[in-house]
């Protein structure tokens, strides 16, 4: 019997352990979750870079005036815009530098900076922009997720000018 409650434990302690080694976040999991969105985002893969947010995710989109402003955003919309956006455009280059992860005490979330540096053709005009990204993850059903973007472009990191 007492072989039998040893077993028992062994086996809670061992589930037990495991769900929480499966549902605690480490700097290498968002590290790797963060390298696949920006190289979706490289490619114009809508589809991969918004399946890594939670469906009730809120974007916000600071912006300077001529490009709309604020936007405040949730997944469906910001994947329309993101589609939209990326049809629109021709000559697209994306690079990101300057990540920086921070994972919270308990390991549920992390925090994400980084600068995007973005520039591509529309309409006959060539726009560069460089935006300082922050962005937070969450565990959602066991899955790494990113719950919260805010994206600002100041309008001194914003030049355009016309192709040749």
């Amino acid at each position: 019997m007492n072989s039998i409650k040893s077993i028992i434990l062994f086996s809670l302690l061992f589930v037990s352990f495991n769900l929480s080694a499966e549902t605690l976040l480490n700097k290498s999991s968002v590290s790797e979750l963060v390298a696949n969105v920006h190289k979706y985002a490289g490619i114009k893969d809508v589809d991969k870079v918004t399946s890594y947010l939670t469906d009730d995710a809120s974007i916000v989109l600071e912006m300077p005036q001529n490009m709309g402003g604020t936007h405040n955003l949730n997944k469906d919309q910001y994947k329309k815009n993101l589609k939209e956006g990326f049809a629109a455009t021709t000559n697209y280059t994306y690079d990101v530098k300057d990540i920086d992860v921070k994972i919270s005490q308990d390991k549920r979330s992390a925090t994400v900076t980084n600068t995007i540096l973005e520039t591509y053709e529309i309409n006959g005009r060539i726009i560069s922009s460089t935006a300082h990204e922050i962005f937070t993850i969450i565990i959602s059903d066991r899955t790494l997720k990113i719950n919260r973007v805010y994206g600002k472009i100041k309008p001194e990191n914003l030049v355009v000018t016309t192709s040749m």
